[in-house]
């Protein structure tokens, strides 16, 4: 866990559209088929929705899904951890996440990771260009701060080539 208030100074952006809903999602519903490494980063095609996405696993236990809502109009990215950041399964909330120095806030649609019992975490989606940017620029994420500004610390190194190749794995599926 890491300090989180020195990302107020930049402002919040809007991240997200509107909550995600489950046919958007579907997370932990579709048939994900492991289909390469790029870096610490695991690419999963499903050939039913014609979308890839990328996992990072960092050393603390933390996960990152990253890909495209079910009608490739929204990217969303997916935050769990280990930690007991004080989060409830279902429903939505407010949530504040820092990416390569700028704060993104909005509505999330919390839930359990299905990894391992005591994840918690919930998807983003994101409309916010310069988003999209930090991520794939970006080396850490911190997300769901606390009310004495600590937050959990997410390891992004490697996301360019693994966001990069998760586009060209949907394009291939698209082609099909």
């Amino acid at each position: 866990m890491i300090a989180f208030k020195f990302l107020t100074v930049f402002g919040a952006a809007a991240l997200l559209t509107s909550v995600a809903n489950a046919e958007v999602l579907s997370p932990g519903s579709d048939n994900f088929t492991e289909v390469g490494k790029e870096g610490p980063w695991t690419i999963y095609a499903d050939a039913n929705r014609q979308s890839c996405l990328i996992e990072g696993l960092d050393g603390a236990g933390n996960v990152v899904q990253m890909g495209l809502t079910s009608d490739h109009s929204l990217g969303y990215v997916g935050v769990f951890t280990p930690a007991d950041v004080g989060l409830a399964n279902g429903g939505t909330q407010e949530i504040t996440i820092g990416v390569n120095g700028h704060a993104y806030s909005g509505e999330v649609k919390m839930r359990e990771h299905g990894l391992a019992d005591g994840y918690q975490g919930g998807y983003f989606l994101a409309n916010n260009p310069q988003f999209v940017e930090d991520m794939m620029v970006g080396q850490v994420l911190i997300a769901f701060p606390n009310d004495s500004g600590q937050g959990v610390e997410v390891d992004l190194t490697g996301s360019r080539a693994a966001i990069e190749a998760a586009a060209s794995c949907t394009q291939s599926l698209m082609a099909q």
